[in-house]
């Protein structure tokens, strides 16, 4: 049966990695998401401390497993899933197929094949799913030194992209007053500029984005004549 692609319905949710450096406040994205519900296998949730946020911990295979089920169980009662972070949670996946393989050469792509399925699996709920990623450096065949998302085994940093709408990075500057002043600026970039991993699969977003995830939804949730 043929289609058009003018009834696809301008979706309310999204499937995202945010990635940046220790410190750019990652986690306290939480605070723009819609009902959101942290997934935690950093234990670093201070910067959320004393806000009404509910989360469950994460620290072995065991409980990231019961972590996914509720989340998946419950998904309906959230705007958001927050997993923080996919990079310590691919860790853990990994270490339990080292444990069960100890030879890296097939560890290594049973790992990538579990943690593909778990985005895969996620990215259908009817909420929206955001992974946060630990930053790192990798240089490309060009010699240039590239920002992107870490986690175990080069093949799956290349891969990761394509199982996501959106990749963005949060980057912390400082852009200058009317006063002259210097001040803080958060912003979340989904347009490479050829040196960071991103994408944006929707077309709809900015060079720069402000570091709200409820605003990015919004935007990308608009028809495209706006």
């Amino acid at each position: 049966m043929i289609k058009t692609t003018a009834s696809i319905q301008q979706q309310a949710k999204i499937n995202a990695l945010i990635y940046g450096e220790s410190g750019a406040g990652k986690t306290r994205l939480a605070l723009t998401c819609d009902r959101p519900l942290v997934i935690s296998a950093e234990g670093g949730l201070l910067s959320l401390a004393g806000h009404d946020v509910p989360y469950i911990e994460v620290s072995d295979i065991k409980s990231a497993r019961e972590a996914v089920g509720y989340a998946i169980k419950h998904a309906a009662e959230y705007g958001t899933i927050i997993f923080d972070s996919l990079s310590e949670i691919a860790e853990i996946v990994l270490a339990d197929a080292l444990q069960k393989t100890p030879d890296p050469r097939k560890a290594y792509p049973e790992a990538e094949a579990a943690v593909t399925r778990l985005i895969r699996q996620l990215r259908d709920l009817p909420c929206s799913v955001i992974w946060i990623g630990k930053s790192t450096v990798v240089q490309d065949d060009m010699g240039r030194r590239i920002y992107t998302p870490m986690v175990p085994g080069s093949k799956f940093q290349d891969k990761l992209p394509y199982l996501l709408d959106l990749v963005g990075r949060l980057v912390v500057d400082t852009v200058a007053k009317e006063d002259g002043t210097q001040q803080l600026r958060r912003t979340l970039r989904f347009v490479s500029d050829g040196y960071f991993t991103a994408k944006d699969r929707s077309g709809k977003l900015p060079e720069l984005c402000p570091a709200n995830i409820g605003k990015i939804i919004e935007r990308i949730g608009r028809p495209s004549a706006e």
